[in-house]
């Protein structure tokens, strides 16, 4: 439950070259930067979209380069641990 509330979860964004003429891909895709989703949405009951900044890593720092959109859910729910939690704290 702490590492929900506190961390994160770092997501690489890549671009997939377009199919060629024979319907095949090439299997380089090109890292376009990385998100960090935090995770705290989800104690929260937030299903709603969020949005967080891509970030491109390059030799003189990080520069922004868009955003993502994106939405969560657990796929069990977290109803007992939180009452555990929440007693617990």
């Amino acid at each position: 439950m702490k590492f929900l509330e506190k961390d994160t979860v770092l997501v690489d964004i890549f671009s997939v070259p377009p199919k060629t003429a024979d319907n095949s891909r090439t299997p380089n895709a090109l890292k376009i930067g990385s998100a960090k989703l935090p995770l705290h949405k989800l104690l929260e009951k937030d299903f709603s979209f969020q949005a967080q900044e891509i970030y491109h890593e390059t030799q003189s720092g990080q520069v922004k380069v868009g955003k993502i959109f994106f939405r969560m859910r657990m796929r069990k729910p977290l109803d007992e641990a939180l009452k555990w939690y929440n007693h617990q704290k």
